[in-house]
């Protein structure tokens, strides 16, 4: 698990930690692939923290580890998660349907990946 801790504006401390990234290595016949699941503190949502932490990780993975695959799995009413796995070249692969069960609710959720292959030949215009 890696901290995220901020560094540039002056609504909080110089290293606070606003929120966190972390990864899985999968096992067995799924070891090419990694997952990351992230949070951020929402006083600091829409600020382009968690894009960033994304970028940092997915290259951090993809240049050290043999890994083909990286994925994610946000909540499918979480645009916000969403649209940062997006901007930092994920695709929606899949919806999976009431998998999900919080707050007494069924809920959807989204399996996002970027490929190796798409990382390096997007790199440049995400970081």
């Amino acid at each position: 698990m890696i901290t995220i801790r901020k560094w540039r504006e002056s609504d909080a401390p110089i290293g606070e930690a606003i929120g966190s990234i972390g990864v899985t290595f999968k096992e067995d016949v799924y070891r090419k692939n990694a997952e990351i699941g992230y949070f951020i503190g929402e006083k600091y949502w829409g600020k382009g923290y968690i894009k960033q932490a994304i970028n940092l990780i997915v290259q951090f993975i993809f240049e050290n580890f043999d890994v083909e695959r990286v994925y994610a799995e946000p909540y499918a009413d979480n645009i916000a998660s969403r649209r940062a796995l997006e901007q930092c070249g994920f695709t929606c692969e899949a919806t999976l349907r009431q998998n999900v069960f919080k707050n007494n609710k069924l809920l959807n959720s989204c399996i996002y990946g970027i490929l190796r292959q798409e990382y390096l030949e997007g790199k440049t215009k995400r970081l």
